[in-house]
């Protein structure tokens, strides 16, 4: 389990977004909410303990719908669902979909930060559409646990370093990665708070007991 290691440092906030087929009839994730209030919407994202399906199903009860949410074993299933129309719209990563972004099969329709995205100003934020959910994802290394505090500060010197980087810059800004540098000392209570509020939600929403 994840409280069998010791979190280290973080290194990047991921962005979470909304997609839908390029053909597909929503222009808006309103459109989206729209046809999930006449009908039932048919929504996917990945594993059901997901921060994709979590996000999924803020967004449900933030717009008060009851679309479907359809798990998934990974986001190329997802992709393939989306893009036949079985599916009305997917939650996933940029660095996921980057392909189908590039070919134009798809559109996005918002995301999760708590920010428009510096690679896609023009995509909305969830929160700006009107519904009240800010996800982000976050991506950090861990280590056996009793790490020394010694080797801890190693680390957060060497990350600061390292996101600094111009090079590295170039490369994770291209994958629209957000450094977001959090040290050791702090880290264990900011995925803690994460695994609690997470735990909290999904019995809330009956996906775990």
């Amino acid at each position: 389990k994840y409280d069998s290691l010791q979190p280290v440092v973080n290194f990047f906030t991921d962005s979470e977004v909304i997609y839908t087929a390029a053909n597909s009839p929503y222009n808006s994730l309103q459109d989206v909410i729209a046809k999930a209030k006449d009908g039932m919407g048919k929504w996917g994202a990945a594993n059901p303990a997901s921060l994709e399906r979590q996000a999924a199903e803020q967004l449900k009860a933030a717009a008060g719908v009851n679309a479907a949410v359809v798990t998934h074993e990974g986001g190329g299933d997802l992709m393939i669902n989306v893009l036949n129309g079985t599916l009305d719209i997917g939650v996933g990563e940029v660095q996921e979909l980057r392909g189908q972004l590039e070919g134009k099969q798809i559109r996005l329709l918002a995301t999760f930060n708590p920010e428009r995205m510096k690679d896609f100003p023009d995509v909305p934020t969830v929160k700006e559409s009107g519904y009240d959910v800010v996800l982000q994802k976050f991506r950090g290394l861990a280590a056996p646990k009793g790490l020394p505090d010694d080797i801890g500060a190693i680390w957060d010197k060497a990350t600061q370093a390292v996101l600094a980087d111009p090079e590295y810059q170039k490369a994770y800004q291209a994958e629209s990665l957000v450094p977001n540098f959090i040290d050791h000392a702090s880290y264990p209570a900011f995925v803690n708070d994460f695994a609690d509020k997470t735990a909290a939600f999904l019995k809330q929403s009956g996906v775990i007991q």
